[in-house]
């Protein structure tokens, strides 16, 4: 506002300076008015010669004077306004620089817009078309890749399917083994304590394997043979007790069973009697009129009648006793007789055992005769000699 303000004064100053300075615009009135000035100021009488020279020279000195004043105006306009616009420029320094600097960011935002609008123009016009091709390219790679990979993938799949075959296949190949060898050491009764370990390790991986593997009860049943042999007593009642909802074998029963009886009949325990009759039931459960079970229970009620002295006790013994011989004779078959002496016979050579089978044989000595006759008509069936009355009693001399 104040740069206009200035243009304006210097624009009617120069057009005063300019009137000044042309003759030829100062009109007719004004001369007379100067002459009539002269006149009443200088009145002399004068020739009109001289009179038309000092009214000329007069005109020209006020003309002069008036343009001098003129420009003296002018130039003090001029210099004042030229020490303002020097103060406005320096006062005026920073909001220049504030508004060059809201130029230059208006300009940048206005090529920043305008290069955008190219670059979209460009996209749309050239660069997607391309893209969508080298798009459809992408997606073409990635099928095929896709598909290479499918193809690669069953073939792992069906590799892997035969390495856990073939792994499985080892691993079971393995645990036959293994089974087999504690089986032939059991049979031939030359286990050890390695055979033990093996045992023990096999029935650990046998439960990973395969929980519900027929090896488990028949591998229980095995290592219950050397947990006996070996006198491991407390762990072979855990290994019964862990397994006892397992289909294991009666024998399984009767090892668990003789753990219970050396306690009773060592310590007299009644817990362990009381626990060597429910294990014995047990295998009788699973082999009815196993004569086994039952050879051991006469064991047991001998061990009540010939270490108590009241007469109830003993006559209970003797009942008990009784019951149990007569389910053996009253058996169509032989063979409870021919597994009933066969565990007396053993049992017999053991020192600690025989007043046990003596008194059995004291008792019920006609029905322990006919149960040795029977067990001896099943072994001559067999191609076998039979027993000897030495089976179930020390006092005997006959066969």
């Amino acid at each position: 506002m104040k740069k206009v303000f200035f243009m304006v004064l210097i624009f009617f100053g120069t057009l005063s300076i300019s009137e000044a300075q042309n003759p030829s615009d100062i009109t007719d009135d004004k001369v007379k008015e100067a002459v009539e000035k002269v006149s009443e100021s200088q009145y002399v009488r004068i020739p009109k010669k001289d009179y038309d020279a000092i009214i000329e020279n007069q005109i020209t000195v006020l003309v002069n004077k008036k343009i001098n004043t003129l420009i003296a105006l002018v130039v003090a306009a001029i210099g004042l306004f030229s020490g303002l616009s020097l103060f406005q420029n320096i006062k005026s320094k920073n909001s220049i620089k504030e508004d060059m600097m809201s130029r230059i960011s208006g300009l940048k935002n206005e090529m920043t817009s305008e290069l955008q609008g190219f670059i979209e123009k460009i996209t749309e016009s050239n660069i997607e078309p391309r893209f969508k091709n080298y798009e459809k390219f992408v997606e073409l790679e990635v099928r095929n890749v896709k598909s290479e990979s499918q193809t690669l993938l069953v073939q792992i799949q069906e590799e892997m399917k035969r390495v856990v075959e073939e792994r499985k296949r080892m691993k079971e190949y393995i645990m036959d083994s293994e089974f087999q060898l504690v089986q032939n050491a059991v049979n031939t009764k030359t286990y050890s304590k390695e055979d033990l370990i093996i045992g023990e390790r096999l029935l650990r991986d046998l439960e990973a394997h395969n929980p519900d593997s027929p090896k488990i009860p028949s591998l229980v049943d095995l290592l219950s043979y050397v947990y006996y042999a070996q006198k491991s007593y407390k762990e072979l009642n855990q290994l019964i007790d862990k397994y006892s909802d397992s289909n294991l074998s009666s024998n399984t029963y009767i090892n668990a069973a003789l753990t219970a009886i050396y306690d009773y009949h060592n310590y007299a325990s009644e817990d362990k009697k009381i626990k060597a009759l429910d294990y014995l039931d047990r295998s009788l459960q699973i082999t009815q009129a196993y004569g086994e079970a039952l050879g051991l229970k006469l064991e047991i009620f001998m061990m009540d009648y010939t270490r108590n002295e009241k007469p109830e006790v003993k006559k209970e013994a003797v009942a008990n006793a009784e019951a149990v011989i007569e389910n053996i004779l009253t058996s169509a078959s032989d063979i409870p007789s021919y597994e009933t002496i066969y565990r007396l016979s053993r049992d017999i050579s053991l020192e600690s055992y025989q007043n046990l089978i003596d008194a059995l044989y004291d008792l019920f000595k006609p029905e322990m005769e006919e149960m040795l006759a029977r067990a001896n008509k099943y072994d001559l069936q067999r191609g076998r000699q039979g027993f000897t009355l030495a089976a179930i009693t020390t006092k005997g001399n006959g066969a």
